[in-house]
């Protein structure tokens, strides 16, 4: 449907909105990582808040039912083996005796904590976990650094493959000795410095996003059954879709959707763009804010669309969807949104500048399955293949509302 309409993205019962939290469940003290990171994902649009489960009850949270809630976005699970060991070697007596004792124990520690993730996995919300070294000062009190490094790669394989399990690899950027801190981690159990934390946090934030992104973007049912219960789970999704001209009031928008959406991105994310970048693009009066809402919830500005006009094409110079709209087909909605743009500008064809960034596969692959590609490295389609394709590809064509307001 075309014309000028408005668009509400504010919820009908502003009550009926909850918080969405990312969980963190860590065997040590982890909230330095909160600044950063939540940082990071209320400006992806992922999470509004971050919420630690103290070590000590750890194992309490991920085999109780809490994991589980509507609000989680999911949990992030921090490990490091040797905290397992802490209680029973804190006030012990550093002898060869001592440390054969903690190597059965950390057998038995580690068993454990793989079915306590396991049973966490199947709650139904992703799981994301961060096998952390074990530098501190127990493993280095008692010469454990090894075998702590050789029982954290065999967690590893124990959960890797798991549904709804993704397995992050320690960031290189923190593998030097100098990011520990012994002292607070024996007083405190707080094993890192404050810089370190930070760094942290900057590295899991683009990892969760891209996780996110994965998992939304590759959902495809492997049984005729599973693609019927799918088609028909987003045929009820009430999903609607708004494109509209951005204004300068909505640079705060383009500028969040632009610097942080990684996955689904023409180009990447821009971490680099400035004030005035945002405002030329809206400036050129060629610049779209997607705005989503679903019967579930509200996402308000989800998506950036710039783009200019060639002889009889609608060349697409910028695209970006954040990650919570992934996997409804709000692309669908989009690509059939930009044949309708094209037409109303005499344009036969769309074309797709591309720039592969490293982590905007999922891009390269939607382009892939609904336009052909250049040698220049470009995708194109024409408008009129546009619904063709969308009707063979999309799980539940035309289940959605479509707004232009361009």
């Amino acid at each position: 449907m075309t014309g000028t309409m408005t668009y509400d993205t504010s919820p009908s019962n502003p009550s009926e909105v909850q918080t969405r939290v990312l969980q963190v469940a860590s065997t040590f003290t982890s909230r330095p990582l909160a600044k950063t990171l939540q940082g990071y994902l209320a400006g992806a649009g992922l999470a509004d808040a971050v919420e630690f489960v103290e070590y000590g009850h750890v194992a309490e949270y991920m085999l109780g039912p809490a994991s589980g809630a509507e609000n989680i976005l999911g949990t992030l699970v921090l490990v490091r083996v040797e905290d397992s060991l802490r209680s029973e070697l804190k006030n012990a007596v550093v002898s060869a005796d001592t440390a054969a004792k903690a190597l059965l124990q950390l057998k038995v520690n580690v068993d454990e904590f793989a079915k306590q993730i396991t049973t966490l996995s199947r709650h139904g919300k992703p799981v994301w976990l961060l096998p952390c070294p074990s530098y501190g000062w127990v493993a280095e009190s008692f010469k454990l650094t090894l075998s702590c490094r050789t029982y954290t790669n065999l967690l590893v394989a124990r959960v890797r493959g798991i549904p709804n399990i993704t397995v992050f690899n320690w960031p290189n950027s923190l593998a030097a000795q100098e990011i520990n801190d012994r002292n607070t981690d024996r007083l405190g159990q707080i094993p890192f410095t404050r810089e370190a934390f930070e760094q942290l946090g900057q590295f899991l934030g683009p990892e969760i996003e891209t996780a996110l992104a994965t998992k939304a973007a590759s959902i495809s049912p492997t049984s005729s059954n599973g693609k019927a219960d799918l088609a028909k789970f987003l045929a009820g999704l009430q999903l609607r879709v708004v494109l509209a001209r951005a204004e300068h009031s909505d640079s705060g928008h383009v500028d969040r959707i632009l610097r942080t959406a990684a996955a689904f991105s023409l180009t990447g994310e821009n971490r680099d763009l400035t004030d005035a970048d945002v405002n030329r693009i809206i400036e050129t009066g060629a610049c779209s804010l997607v705005s989503v809402s679903d019967r579930l919830s509200h996402y308000g500005p989800s998506g950036v669309v710039s783009f200019r006009t060639d002889a009889d094409s609608l060349i697409i110079e910028g695209l970006a969807l954040s990650c919570p709209v992934l996997g409804k087909q709000v692309e669908f909605a989009l690509l059939s949104g930009l044949a309708q743009m094209a037409e109303s500008r005499g344009c036969r064809r769309l074309v797709f500048e591309y720039r592969a960034s490293g982590r905007n596969q999922i891009m390269l692959k939607f382009l892939e399955s609904m336009a052909n590609a250049t040698p220049e490295g470009r995708f194109t389609v024409s408008v009129t293949d546009i619904e063709p394709r969308i009707r063979k590809t999309a799980v539940a064509p035309g289940t959605w509302t479509l707004e232009l307001a361009t």
